[in-house]
């Protein structure tokens, strides 16, 4: 069951790595996917810029302390965070009736493809491992340590043993 579910999300992972490649080389900009709006009056969007996947969080509020907060942010790896506070010209006679305010995550497509790439390169190496094992049938996996001949499971040839020449 546990392999089944492997492979499939190992063939699943390598599909997005291949699909961020190609968005990588084709190189779309400003890609809106979806966009919606809460209860709050809270507008949401996802989509590219710049090569990242976005979502980003656009409100719009009545300030209540002074001075705003700054604008802030992190990057780690291939993920960028921004806050940011804008107030919008003439809003106010005697200063800005609203701000906006602006949350943006942006994740490099670098590190999707990072991320993707892992369950295949797994799926590869234990291939290879379970092929490299003695004793073992290269088609199928039995193990051939009680077998004499051919693999009795699906009667695939034993691998060639290498003689050791030193003791």
């Amino acid at each position: 069951m546990w392999k089944w579910l492997f492979n499939l999300l190992a063939l699943l992972s390598t599909l997005a790595f291949l699909a961020i490649a190609i968005l990588w080389v084709a190189n779309p900009n400003d890609v809106k996917f979806a966009s919606w709006c809460d209860d709050d009056d809270v507008v949401y969007w996802i989509g590219i810029h710049d090569r990242m996947f976005q979502l980003e969080q656009i409100g719009i509020e009545v300030p209540t302390t002074w001075p705003l907060s700054p604008e802030s942010g992190w990057t780690l790896l291939g993920i960028h965070y921004r806050h940011e506070t804008e107030i919008p010209p003439m809003s106010g006679k005697f200063g800005p009736a609203h701000v906006v305010k602006v949350s943006r995550i942006a994740i490099s497509y670098w590190f999707v493809a990072a991320i993707c790439g892992i369950l295949p390169v797994l799926a590869i190496v234990r291939k290879w491992r379970r092929k490299l094992a003695d004793n073992v049938c290269g088609s199928c996996g039995y193990d051939l340590r009680g077998s004499p001949s051919d693999c009795p499971e699906c009667g695939g040839k034993r691998p060639i043993q290498l003689v050791k020449l030193c003791p």
